[in-house]
């Protein structure tokens, strides 16, 4: 019994450490990250890179109302 009361009191540090550790690490991504959600960084524009070609937001939604369309096309509805 003693040694999961002393197991108890030394973890608790460790674990606050760690979760301190985890939070902050969370806030520091969202402030300096380079995504398109970045406080600090990132482009409105681009919301995505594939095989090191950008793709703009505007190309997205173009992409996407055609596979809509092709949809429709297919089975006469709405997709959802």
């Amino acid at each position: 019994m003693a040694l999961i009361g002393t197991l108890r009191e030394k973890m608790t540090k460790w674990v606050v450490g760690f979760v301190a550790i985890a939070i902050l690490s969370f806030i520091l991504n969202d402030l300096f990250g380079n995504g398109p959600r970045s406080v600090l960084g990132g482009s409105d524009e681009e919301v995505a890179e594939i095989a090191g070609t950008s793709i703009s937001r505007e190309q997205y939604q173009a992409f996407i109302q055609e596979r809509e369309n092709n949809y429709i096309m297919s089975f006469g509805r709405q997709p959802g």
